[in-house]
């Protein structure tokens, strides 16, 4: 579970619902973000369990650690999208984190796609940049980047491994209206055994 750029100290962790039993907790640092690892009751929720994280003071945003404020776009008009804060529609793409993994794994059927909603105050036209990594023998998936009706298509190359990270500029889209805008990422083909492991989607303004 990322705290998304939250910096303070823990002071507890503890299920919403009494019922479900205390929860054991370790609030850690993994890279720029604050993580806190997170073992199920013994008795959970059979739909969500709801857990409230308390700090021992107000906490503050750290903006760098966070890429910005999740479904905001920032000042100088980046639109950063983070692997812990999209919206994953599927059955067995999920987050993950740990061994320099902060990313969008197990992303095996190609059906699953994930999504940012974004409020977007400076429209125009932006330079995606897609972060991710990718195993030998897997690479050559196709997907798109999409943001309403624009898209732009990318293609998975080998990294190394799947915790060796690329950066890659796959093209521009243009956002036309300020607003809410859905962001996504859609495989259209899978050769090998899994899409990618996607860490991040940074769309960044360009002059037109």
């Amino acid at each position: 579970m990322s705290l998304a750029g939250l910096q303070g100290e823990v002071r507890n962790v503890a299920p919403l619902d009494k019922r479900v039993g205390a929860v054991r907790w370790e609030a850690k640092k993994e890279g720029e973000r604050q993580v806190l690892a997170l073992q199920a009751p013994e008795k959970p929720d059979p739909i969500a369990t709801v857990v409230a994280v308390t700090f021992k003071a107000p906490p503050a945003l750290d903006e760098a650690a966070s890429g910005g404020v999740p479904g905001r776009q920032a000042a100088d008009g980046t639109i950063a999208l983070k692997a812990p804060d999209a919206a994953i529609h599927g059955d067995t793409a999920q987050y993950e984190s740990g061994d320099g993994k902060d990313n969008i794994g197990y992303w095996t059927n190609k059906e699953d796609w994930v999504s940012w909603d974004v409020s977007v105050t400076k429209p125009g036209a932006f330079a995606v940049e897609v972060t991710y990594a990718c195993a030998d023998g897997t690479s050559g998936s196709e997907y798109v980047v999409s943001a309403g009706d624009q898209q732009v298509a990318g293609k998975v190359e080998v990294t190394g491994g799947w915790a060796s990270f690329k950066t890659e500029k796959i093209g521009a889209l243009k956002i036309e209206k300020a607003g809410k805008v859905a962001i996504a990422v859609t495989p259209k083909t899978k050769p090998g055994f899994a899409v990618m492991n996607l860490k991040a989607i940074d769309l960044k303004p360009v002059k037109e």
